[in-house]
């Protein structure tokens, strides 16, 4: 609920941003890139990088800084030092911080078949596209293989009750612009199944990530 809220705000200032939008290691007091687009983009950082080698990108920082002052540390500072402590993930740091990069997800249909050993086989079929926008917002696709979160649920991620007990499959995987499926076994009957239900990435339109199935493919299940 949080990663939305921030990700809506986002979008919402950036629509209407007579200046002109920076990237996020440029941002010059534009409270909606480093307060709302900032949040996502941690929390990202954070999920795909690992908590350890983030803290430790940051800790080097301190040290190399603290007690300074000219020249002080900047972006590029930290950006530099996440690379080194990451280097794998060289083009995610570019899409978070470098470009000002939007997500189009969105899962288009499921279909659920139960299987002989009590299991159930899950067909989501997903769009992607992967855009980078310039300052005055002009989008221009560019090449789309990343890693994202496919979810599969006993209740939506945005309801009250949420917890990780409604988590039947959460995992990464390889998804790249042309649209296709992906196949999952899971234990449990599903009623939602989306691509990053999280709202973990920069996505134009985060409320058709998640698809909810229909009450009488769930009754027939």
């Amino acid at each position: 609920k949080f990663l939305k809220f921030e990700l809506d705000r986002y979008l919402s200032g950036r629509a209407s941003d007579p200046e002109g939008e920076l990237p996020l290691y440029r941002v010059e007091g534009q409270t909606y890139i480093h307060y709302r687009k900032g949040s996502v983009v941690m929390y990202a950082l954070r999920d795909y990088l690992g908590v350890e080698v983030v803290n430790r990108a940051l800790s080097r920082l301190v040290k190399e800084f603290s007690f300074k002052s000219q020249p002080y540390a900047t972006t590029l500072d930290m950006l530099r030092l996440l690379r080194e402590e990451a280097p794998q993930h060289d083009q995610l740091i570019t899409d978070l911080f470098e470009r000002i990069t939007l997500f189009d997800l969105k899962t288009k249909g499921v279909d659920v078949a139960a299987l002989n050993n009590g299991k159930y086989r899950v067909t989501l079929s997903v769009d992607a596209a992967k855009l980078e926008a310039d300052e005055k917002g002009a989008e221009t696709p560019i090449d789309f293989n990343d890693m994202v979160d496919v979810g599969i649920f006993t209740s939506s991620p945005s309801d009250s009750g949420f917890t990780d007990q409604n988590v039947l499959y959460l995992n990464k995987h390889a998804v790249n612009a042309a649209t296709q499926t992906i196949e999952i076994i899971v234990d449990q009957v599903p009623t939602h199944v989306g691509i990053d239900p999280y709202n973990k990435l920069i996505d134009r339109n985060s409320n058709d990530n998640i698809y909810a199935l229909p009450a009488e493919v769930l009754a027939a299940l």
